[in-house]
């Protein structure tokens, strides 16, 4: 009895590790990583410390989205470490102010006067987003969303002293990120439409909402193209962000056409990854 007992706490210990990690999003806040690092680099400089920070920042906004989301997880994404049970709401709260804390103690110790500004205005616009905005806010929430992944760009680029080419790429992440986010909102209308989130489908419709994600994310490619007419490695740079190009161009058809929302979040979430692999690839190489 005794080694099944130590076996099932055993289990139990992994289950709730698994959890937290989940509620980190860990996969994100390593896309967090690189952006800041390539904002760093194109700026022409490395620090290595300071990129924790956006790790630990996303991942602390991350804990608290599911913490404020409870309610509508329970809809929209049952299976998710609290709504499950896994991990109960008042753990998640600690968890999320532990990960803000230890990165604000590394932001202040490793950071400039500027670095530490974007630092602290992106950990407030997380909460305040995470708290109200998200639910109420509309298309002002998601602007803040994308934002906030534009000045990961500019977080970098900061540590550096040099905002010029990271401003460029924030621009970028900026409007392929709004559309994103719209995108998500047309995925989660059901259960947004049962607690009365103003999001965009839900006040001005999926058509709509279709036409504006479409819009913005045709600007992230428009955008795309400037860094070819700079002094980076056309050939390289052009290589690497074709595939992102493509995912872009495919979900703007595919918005208009009414294609698969579901489809085209999955899609756009990881085209993020060889665009950034691009910027870096361009400047450096």
């Amino acid at each position: 009895m005794t080694e099944v007992h130590r076996s099932s706490h055993a289990n139990v210990i992994k289950e709730k590790i698994s959890g937290y990690l989940r509620l980190m999003r860990v996969q994100n806040c390593l896309i967090a990583i690189m952006a800041s690092l390539t904002g760093n680099l194109i700026g022409g400089g490395i620090t290595l410390l300071p990129h924790l920070v956006p790790f630990l920042y996303c991942a602390g906004g991350m804990v608290l989205n599911d913490y404020f989301d409870y309610e509508l997880d329970r809809i929209n994404r049952p299976d998710r470490p609290i709504p499950s049970g896994i991990v109960s709401r008042e753990s998640a709260l600690f968890f999320s102010s532990v990960l803000f804390l230890i990165g604000s103690i590394i932001l202040i110790f490793s950071g400039g006067a500027l670095t530490v500004s974007i630092g602290i205005v992106a950990m407030l616009m997380l909460v305040v987003y995470n708290w109200k905005m998200k639910r109420e806010g509309g298309i002002i929430g998601n602007v803040m969303v994308s934002s906030l992944t534009a000045m990961t760009f500019l977080y970098g680029g900061s540590l550096s002293g040099s905002l010029e080419m990271p401003l460029l790429f924030s621009a970028i992440a900026f409007f392929a990120m709004t559309g994103r986010e719209i995108v998500k909102d047309i995925e989660d209308a059901l259960g947004d439409s049962a607690f009365n989130v103003k999001s965009l489908p839900i006040t001005r419709g999926e058509e709509f909402s279709r036409r504006v994600a479409s819009l913005f994310m045709s600007l992230a490619v428009i955008l795309a193209l400037i860094p070819v007419t700079l002094s980076i490695n056309v050939v390289v740079y052009s290589i690497l962000v074709s595939p992102s190009l493509i995912c872009y161009a495919y979900s703007v058809l595919s918005l208009i056409r009414g294609g698969d929302v579901k489809l085209i979040s999955k899609v756009t979430k990881w085209s993020v990854v060889p665009a950034i692999l691009a910027f870096l690839g361009g400047v450096l190489v």
